[in-house]
């Protein structure tokens, strides 16, 4: 199932790699980047302001100008928007500090991915949200059959 992706990260060069590779992979169906934080903040609350859908995966760089990752899944956390759980957050970055991955664990985040392989990571996060998708969809109960089984 292909999927809307916002990047945020300030790496111009790779940012302009990594669209040509997603567009030609056949995952995305949108793609959106802003080089940090803060514009992909403004970006999100636009993007509900104007009644459009959210991205369905955030891939974001931990170190950034303006608001890093860290701070940007912070104020994300602090947002009111409707959909908010359905947004897989990412990691992307080149740091090696052990000290970031441990931080992303306590702030949630499933996914920590090293820089520059975005494709194979993120094609693997994808099928499984695929997967996870389709089980929640099939394993439902019909509605008021969870009454009657009590």
């Amino acid at each position: 199932m292909k999927k809307r992706l916002l990047i945020i990260d300030n790496d111009k060069q790779l940012n302009k790699i990594n669209e040509k590779i997603l567009h030609m992979s056949g995952m995305v169906k949108e793609l959106h980047i802003t080089c940090n934080g803060r514009e992909a903040l403004e970006y999100l609350v636009s993007r509900v302001q104007k009644n459009y859908p959210l991205p369905d995966i955030i891939i974001l760089d931990i170190e950034m100008p303006v608001l890093n990752g860290f701070e940007f899944i912070d104020e994300f956390n602090q947002l009111d928007i409707p959909g908010k759980p359905n947004i897989e957050l990412v990691i992307f970055t080149s740091s090696s500090n052990p000290r970031d991955k441990q931080k992303a664990s306590l702030k949630g985040i499933k996914h920590y991915l090293s820089k520059p392989y975005l494709l194979r990571g993120l094609s693997d996060i994808i099928f499984r949200l695929d997967i996870e998708q389709h089980d929640l969809y099939h394993n439902r109960k019909p509605f008021g059959l969870e009454r009657s089984l009590q």
